[in-house]
């Protein structure tokens, strides 16, 4: 499967799904926007510009979940969005071990809603556990 001349964002770039998610992208020659909080972030970052063919397909773009907006030029023009980002917001009314949950609860139904608006195919995994080499 080649993708080569296709391009795809990848939301939450800088995490453990994400980052192998984008592995796999570039190494099938997708182009990849990837968004992350800070991309001047060495210590998020760094993983991901020596991936191979980091160099001429990945880019990655500031974006955060709790700016409305942010996103509009990660999406512009690509084939397909995998959300990996997850919104937390510490102002909350929930017990600090839900946070976590509660932002992906809240950000799948609004992209499920968003897809079914615009007449999109959404598909939604919920991985029970993460285990692999860092």
């Amino acid at each position: 499967m080649s993708g080569e001349g296709k391009v795809v964002c990848v939301t939450g770039g800088s995490g453990y799904i994400a980052s192998w998610l984008i592995k796999f992208l570039l190494q099938r020659v997708y182009t990849v926007k990837a968004t992350v909080r800070n991309p001047n972030d060495p210590k998020k970052t760094a993983h991901l510009l020596a991936l191979e063919g980091a160099k001429e397909r990945l880019h990655l773009l500031k974006a955060d979940l709790l700016e409305e907006g942010s996103f509009d030029a990660a999406v512009d023009g690509c084939e397909a969005v995998f959300h990996t980002a997850s919104p937390v917001s510490l102002q909350a009314n929930v017990d600090p071990q839900l946070w976590y949950q509660l932002g992906k609860t809240l950000a799948e139904q609004a992209a499920w809603e968003f897809a079914k608006n615009n007449r999109m195919t959404f598909v939604a995994m919920h991985p029970v556990f993460v285990l692999g080499p860092l």
